[in-house]
């Protein structure tokens, strides 16, 4: 079931220190029960959007949702 509330994976520069960042943001929110994540090509010069699939990659979760335009 999706949630009501997601995390937008939209600001942030393209570079690795705000991936990692971006990375400890996602493992929160889903450690809090987060399971919606909102990203498209244009965030972060499509960083977002291999950020959260090598995130989904690497921890299988069906709850897991992600939005993408």
């Amino acid at each position: 079931m999706i949630k009501r509330l997601g995390i937008g994976l939209y600001l942030g520069d393209e570079c690795d220190s705000v991936d990692k960042q971006m990375l400890n943001v996602i493992n929160a929110a889903v450690s809090e029960g987060i399971n919606t994540f909102d990203c498209a090509p244009c965030y972060r010069n499509s960083r977002s959007e291999k950020l959260i699939g090598a995130f989904m990659r690497n921890n299988p979760n069906e709850n897991l949702f992600v939005s993408t335009k």
